[in-house]
Formats: C-alpha cells, sequence, structure tokens
C-alpha cells in the first residue's frame, strides 16, 4: 500500500481556527470592556502570524508567544490599563473551550480512519489543543495527537518527525503522506522529512516557491488521492497473487511435460481450426468486398446470370436458356425508367491483346464496350483526357479509354503524350482519348488492366450476340430499394415475363452478392466449427483426466499445505490456475498456428493479409470456458481433501 499513515495538521486545515480566534478575542474583549473595530482581528492576525513565524523558525519559545504576542497587539491599539499577559491567559482559556470544524472534516477524518492510521501534527500550545481535542468529536478518529509545545519541537523542524515515526514504529517514508494548510510549516516539513505533502489550498493562495506533492482546495478531494493509491493496492496485490498462483501451476505442468502436452494438442487442433478457418474467409471476404464495390455508390446491376453461380447442371442450364439482355431492352428501360439518376449498359470480352507499335500486353485485357453513362455508374474516373461521349457512341467512333496497367505496359520508358496516339486491338485501329485513374485490386490481381471502347463500337467488332449487363444508379440511398423495385417491374413487362413466372434475368446489388458469400461461407464455418467442438470436447475431458490424475499424485502435498494454513480457496484456485493455464497454453499456440497457416494459404488466392480479431478473442474465450468447465471437478475434488488423510496418503 502507497500510504498506511496520514498526518493531519490541525488548525487551518480541519479546525476553522480563524473563526475560533475570533471568538476568543471577542470574548476577551468584552471581558476587558475593550472597544471592538472592524479592523481589529486583522490588526491582531498579522502580529499573531509574525509571531508564529518566529516560534517556527526557532528564534522565539512558547512562553515567549504567549506574552510578546498581546504586548505588541496592544501597543498597535493603544491600550494601556490591560495586563498583556493575563490577557493572552483568558485568550487562550476562551481558544480552548470551542473547536470549530471546517466544511467536510468530520466526513473526511472518518472515512480516512476506516482505511489508515491517524494523527494530528500540530504547532501549538498544549494548554489550549488539548482541552480541544478531548472535546471535539474528531479525537475517537486518531491514533496520536502530536503538539509541538509538548515534545520540544515545531514544524518544520526534522526532530518533530523523528518523534511523530518513533511514535508510529518508525514506518517506511513512502507509506506517509501530511496534509496541512501552511505551506512554510506542514509541507515543508514533510517535504525535507522525505515524505510526501498536501497542501491544502482552500484560498487558492500563490505558491511562495515550495512545491507540495498535492494541492487540493477542498477536503474531499483527499479522497481522490487516498484511493487512487488504495486502488493501485489492490489492483498491484491481485496481480501478485495470479502471478504466484500461476507461477505454482506451471511449475507443476513442467513436472509432467509429456501429458501436459499431449493434453494441450487436443486444444492447439479444436483452436486451430477455427482460426485457420475464420482467418482465410475474412481475407476472402475483405478481397470480396473490394471487388464488389467497383459499382458505384448507390448501384445496382442487372444480367443475365447471377454473380454467384451455384448449383449442377440443371441448375446452369436454367440460366444458360434464359434470353440475352439486349440492346433494345436497355433502350426500353432507359425510356421507362426516369426515377434514376443514371443508367448504362455494358458488354466484355476478356483475353484481349492491345499494341502500340512494337509494344503489346498478354492477352489478358479485358475490353469493356459501353453506353457513355457506364463512367458514372461503374465509379471509373478519367484522370487524364476525356471519357467516351454520346457523339463516340452514336457514331460508332473508334476511340478508347486506356487502363493504368495497360498504359504502363505500352508507353513504358517512352516519353510520349498517350493522348491521340493509335493502338490496335486484335487488330482494330482505336484512339485513345483518356486514361483512367488507378482502379484497385481484388485478390492482388489489378483492376487497371482494362480498355474502353462505345458500345457500338465493341458491336462492329464482335456482333451483338453477347447479353448486356445493365448498370442503374438511384439518385440517392433512400430511393435504392424502391428502384430496384421499380427496375424489376419494367423489365419483366419489356422481356414479357408472365405474372407469376420467376424473373429471367438477375438484380445484383453490393449487399446481395455480398449476402450470397455469406451464405457460402457460413457452410463452411459451421464445418469447422463441428471439427474444432469435437477437437474441444475431447481435449476438455483430457484435461479433467489430466488433473483428476494430479490431484491423486499430489494428494501428500495438498494435505501439506492444508496443515501450514492452505484454505480450501487456495487449493480450489490453484488447481482451477492449473486447468485453465493448460487451456489457454494450447489456445494460444493454436491461435498463432490458425493465423499463420491461415494467411499463407490466403496469400496463394492473393487475398490481403487480415487477422480476425473477433474469432481470436472467442478462441480465449472458449479456452478459459473449458479450463474452468473441465477442470472445476478435480479442483473442488483436491480442496475438499482431509488434511489429516491426505498426510497419510503413500
Amino acid at each position: 500500500m502507497k500510504y498506511q499513515i496520514v498526518l493531519f495538521d490541525a488548525d487551518g486545515t480541519l479546525y476553522d481556527f480563524d473563526k475560533s480566534a475570533v471568538f476568543a478575542l471577542k470574548s476577551c474583549f468584552e471581558k476587558y470592556s475593550l472597544i471592538w473595530t472592524d479592523n481589529t482581528f486583522e490588526i491582531y492576525e498579522q502580529i499573531n502570524k509574525k509571531i508564529w513565524g518566529d516560534f517556527e523558525k526557532g528564534l522565539i519559545s512558547t512562553n515567549e508567544i504567549k506574552t510578546e504576542r498581546f504586548k505588541q497587539f496592544f501597543d498597535v491599539i493603544d491600550v494601556k490599563n490591560v495586563d498583556s499577559i493575563q490577557f493572552s491567559y483568558d485568550y487562550l482559556d476562551f481558544l480552548s473551550k470551542n473547536n470549530f470544524l471546517l466544511e467536510n472534516a468530520e466526513e473526511i477524518v472518518k472515512w480516512s480512519s476506516e482505511r489508515f492510521e491517524l494523527a494530528i501534527v500540530t504547532n501549538g500550545l498544549a494548554s489550549v489543543q488539548n482541552p480541544r481535542f478531548m472535546n471535539s468529536e474528531l479525537r475517537k478518529y486518531f491514533r496520536h495527537i502530536i503538539i509541538s509545545e509538548e515534545i520540544g519541537f515545531a514544524k518544520p523542524k526534522r526532530e518533530f518527525f523523528d518523534f511523530t515515526f518513533e511514535k508510529f514504529g518508525n514506518p517506511k517514508k513512502e507509506n506517509v503522506i501530511i496534509i496541512g494548510d501552511n505551506l512554510s510549516s506542514d509541507i515543508k516539513g514533510g517535504l525535507d522529512y522525505g515524505i510526501d505533502a498536501c497542501w491544502f489550498n482552500p484560498t487558492k493562495a500563490e505558491n511562495n516557491g515550495i512545491i507540495p506533492t498535492y494541492e487540493i482546495s477542498n477536503l474531499n478531494e483527499l479522497k481522490k488521492i487516498l484511493m487512487y493509491w488504495l486502488y493501485y493496492d489492490i489492483k498491484y496485490w491481485i496481480i501478485m497473487e495470479l502471478l504466484e498462483i500461476l507461477k505454482v501451476a506451471l511449475t507443476s505442468l513442467k513436472a509432467n511435460k509429456l501429458r501436459s502436452m499431449l493434453t494441450i494438442l487436443g486444444i492447439v487442433v479444436g483452436i486451430f481450426s477455427i482460426i485457420a478457418i475464420s482467418t482465410i474467409l475474412t481475407m476472402l471476404q475483405a478481397s470480396i468486398e473490394e471487388g464488389v464495390s467497383s459499382l458505384g455508390s448507390n448501384t445496382f446491376q442487372v444480367q443475365k446470370w447471377p454473380a454467384v453461380r451455384m448449383g449442377g447442371p440443371g441448375e446452369m442450364s436454367k440460366y444458360r436458356n434464359r434470353k440475352d439482355i439486349t440492346l433494345n431492352d436497355f433502350d426500353n428501360l432507359d425510356t421507362k425508367l426516369v426515377e434514376a439518376k443514371s443508367i448504362a449498359a455494358t458488354s466484355s470480352r476478356g483475353g484481349r491483346i492491345i499494341k502500340y507499335g512494337n509494344e503489346a500486353t498478354n492477352p489478358n485485357v479485358q475490353l469493356f464496350g459501353v453506353t457513355p453513362n457506364a463512367f458514372i455508374t461503374r465509379d471509373w474516373n478519367v484522370e487524364t483526357g476525356r471519357a467516351i461521349s454520346t457523339q463516340d457512341y452514336n457514331s460508332a467512333r473508334k476511340v478508347v479509354v486506356l487502363g493504368t496497367d495497360v498504359l504502363t505496359t505500352l508507353f513504358k520508358n517512352k516519353n510520349i503524350d498517350p493522348i491521340g496516339e493509335e493502338i490496335s486491338v486484335n487488330g482494330n485501329r482505336l484512339k485513345i482519348i483518356g486514361i483512367l485513374e488507378e482502379q484497385g485490386a481484388i485478390f492482388g490481381q489489378s483492376q487497371g488492366n482494362m480498355a474502353i471502347i462505345p458500345l457500338t463500337t465493341f458491336y462492329s467488332f464482335y456482333g451483338n450476340r453477347r447479353s448486356l449487363s445493365i448498370s442503374v444508379m438511384a439518385k440517392d440511398k433512400t430511393e435504392y430499394n424502391n428502384l430496384m423495385e421499380i427496375t424489376e417491374g419494367y423489365l419483366r413487362a419489356i422481356r414479357k415475363v408472365f405474372p407469376g413466372d420467376e424473373n429471367d434475368f438477375e438484380i445484383i446489388s453490393n449487399e446481395s452478392v455480398m449476402q450470397q458469400i455469406n451464405d457460402i461461407t457460413s457452410g463452411v464455418r459451421i464445418g469447422a466449427f463441428v471439427i474444432a467442438g469435437i477437437a474441444l470436447l475431447a481435449a476438455g475431458v483430457g484435461i479433467m483426466n489430466i488433473m483428476l490424475v494430479s490431484v491423486t499424485e499430489r494428494t501428500k502435498e495438498i494435505g501439506l499445505r492444508k496443515a501450514i494454513g492452505a484454505k480450501k480457496v487456495n487449493i480450489l484456485m490453484q488447481f482451477l490456475t492449473e486447468a485453465v493455464t493448460l487451456s489457454l497454453i494450447g489456445g494460444f499456440v493454436g491461435i498463432f498456428l490458425g493465423i499463420l497457416v491461415g494467411n499463407l494459404v490466403g496469400a496463394q488466392l492473393n487475398a490481403v493479409a487480415s487477422i480476425p480479431y473477433d474469432w481470436v478473442a472467442i478462441g480465449v474465450l472458449l479456452c478459459v470456458i473449458i479450463g474452468v468447465g473441465f477442470g472445476t471437478y478435480p479442483a473442488y475434488k483436491a480442496s475438499n481433501l482431509d488434511p489429516i488423510e491426505a498426510l497419510r496418503y503413500e
């Protein structure tokens, strides 16, 4: 514990000395029939502070305090017919009969007494302070009351603190704190002695150069300081206890290495299965999300084939036999669908070779034929030059917009502006009018290996026997779902789909693609979890068995520990910790191997590296549950052994 002893100054810290002094001085003035003015106490206070300051510096004695201050006071206010020494005795008598407390004083002292040892340490006169403390409601909370006049030394002298520490059996200085309102006596004395000091500064006065450990303006603020160290101490104790239990558990497991390793293996297999599969699926999903996000914001797509093709030959035949989506379908839909912000059609062919002079791409370029609005709906941004225009489309101009990968391949090491240059696509000449911005990647493959030409030009090269893909952009997110329903209705009418028949086209959104992917991966996850569950169940039974054997083998040890004072809870916690430790070691090894293998497999698919943090947390939690669940019975059995019988066990 950081603090065990709290030293409180009295006047100005717990007691309202100014109020007491005013009361005593006024009482004396009434007794001697002296005139009280508005500045009477102020004059006295200035003289009194100077006298006490001289006392703290060792310049005068306590007896001189009693006589000198009122002698000087009477000289200033011109009182000649009153004995200053007798007046001083009367003043001290009145002062000893009152004990006005400052706000929150009793509350903080009571609270502190329940947690620490307390003492009052005051520079004062015994004839005043002792009666005040004896009649105060605070007396019961303090172990010691130390008054400077009684011991012959005052704060900030070292001897004052030597005496105080002796009263407490000379504790460590780091375990003691002093709280006071006077920088030159309380705070300086504490700091010079090597203990922490808290300056109570309710008036928020300026510091005279003495820097306290803490500063407060309200006594209740002291709780925060002391509670912090209480919390720190409790946390430290808990950590040390857990570390000690863990140390004993690891020592026991080391003594049975082979048995421990075999038990851990089951946990490793189970957790590895969960984490490896989750890592691979997380990587795949992240890459797929990157790919499907190539559609523009608030955009969906209409096409003949589903985004994810599943099923046997019969299912594939159903899609194959659908009518192609034609340019006529698109033109009709474009005319009707006034609710859309933008609508475009695209067709494509892969495996194209593009040439420029002596340079040529590999036969893997994707060539798109598009209507002009495709640049909006597909979120294609032109970095240099321009996009395909309506005039290009209507006139079937032989123009092209290149992706960045194609540009790099054809124009590398050439200090040439590509805009206006001619290329050939499988023998067809095209003029470059624009270059796209970087398109990102999916599964590690760049999306910039592409070229875009007007759809009419595409048809002139390859004919119109391929089904189109139509992309539709909503005006905003709120109209998105409604626009999909309207589009479906228009297309059913355009393609003459009878009422009750299913659609002969697919409407695909980013969300629908991800839902299909999730449907596929959920089955894989379930399979992995079933395998993992079986492995973890077997591992749990193994943990229970090894712990039961361990209890039997260590019966005498348990009896000895109980004989020297170990409680049931100590034995229970030790064996539970061993079970959980076994489980967690296996879990951490399984998590490490799962992430490693998962990322290696994902890397072969060009997926982005990933760690499934949620499943890592679930894996750790499962290990704890298995350790506690299967370790509770052996731990309970060990904790309930009779120490006498256990010591007799051979």
